[in-house]
C-alpha cells in the first residue's frame, strides 16, 4: 500500500506518519525510515535531533538516503513499513546536489520511479511532503524549478497512492482512500497522545 502525506510545514504530518506506520507493524513486520534531509544549518539538525528523539523506541531502523530512496531496497526486510520523510528534501537534493550546483534537468518522473520501486518492495510505504504552493508570489526560475518539480512529483504519487492525507495544524483529512482503509483509531491515537504546540519553535 502506498501513502501520500502532505501539509503545511511544521504541521504535524511527520509525527502522524510515525503513528499510522506503528498501526501497520502487524505480526511479521519491521519498521523502516528513509531519512532524505541534509542538515546545512542548526535549525536542521535541531529538527533532525527532535525527529531522532520523537521515534526513539519505536522499532525504526533508519536509512539514510538524500537522492536516490531505491537504492535502500537491498538493505530491508521481505515485509517492511517503510516511511520516507521527506519527499521535499529528496527533491531539494536531486536539484542541488551540492552547494555549487543547480540541476535544471532534473525530472519529477526520475524521482518519483526510484520511489515508486520502493513501494514495490515494502510491505506498506508512506511519503510525507510539504505543501509550499498555496501563495501567489512569483519567484526566481530556481526556487519555481523547485516548485515544479515538487509539484509534479505530489501528482504523481497521489495518482498512484491508496491513500492520500492532508495534515495541518494536526488535523487529518482524507482525499483518497481507494480500500475504505479505517484510520479511525489511529488519528484518535494521534490526537490523545500528540501536541504539536510543543514544536511550535522548530
Amino acid at each position: 500500500m502506498l501513502i501520500f502525506i502532505s501539509g503545511g510545514v511544521k504541521g504535524g504530518k511527520s509525527m502522524f506518519a510515525q503513528y499510522l506506520a506503528r498501526s501497520l507493524n502487524t505480526e511479521g513486520t519491521t519498521l523502516g525510515y528513509a531519512a532524505t534531509m541534509i542538515p546545512y544549518d542548526e535549525e536542521d539538525h535541531k529538527r533532525i535531533r527532535r525527529h531522532i528523539s520523537d521515534r526513539q523506541g519505536w522499532g525504526f531502523r533508519t536509512y539514510e538516503e538524500p537522492s536516490d530512496v531505491s537504492s535502500i531496497i537491498p538493505l530491508m526486510g521481505e515485509r517492511e513499513v517503510v516511511l520516507l520523510d521527506s519527499l521535499t528534501a529528496l527533491v531539494q537534493n536531486n536539484i542541488f546536489p551540492d552547494a555549487e550546483t543547480i540541476r535544471f534537468d532534473v525530472r519529477a518522473e526520475d524521482i518519483c520511479e526510484g520511489i515508486f520501486e520502493l513501494s514495490e518492495k515494502a510491505k506498506d510505504l508512506i511519503v510525507v511532503s510539504d505543501y509550499i504552493f498555496s501563495d501567489a508570489f512569483i519567484y526566481d526560475d530556481v526556487t519555481e524549478l523547485f516548485r515544479s518539480v515538487l509539484g509534479r512529483c505530489h501528482c504523481l504519487i497521489a495518482e498512484r497512492s491508496d491513500i492520500v492525507l492532508e495534515c495541518f495544524f494536526s488535523n487529518i483529512k482524507e482525499w483518497k482512500n481507494l480500500q475504505g482503509t479505517d484510520l479511525g483509531p489511529v488519528k484518535e491515537h494521534y490526537y490523545l497522545n500528540y501536541d504539536h504546540l510543543r514544536y511550535f519553535d522548530i
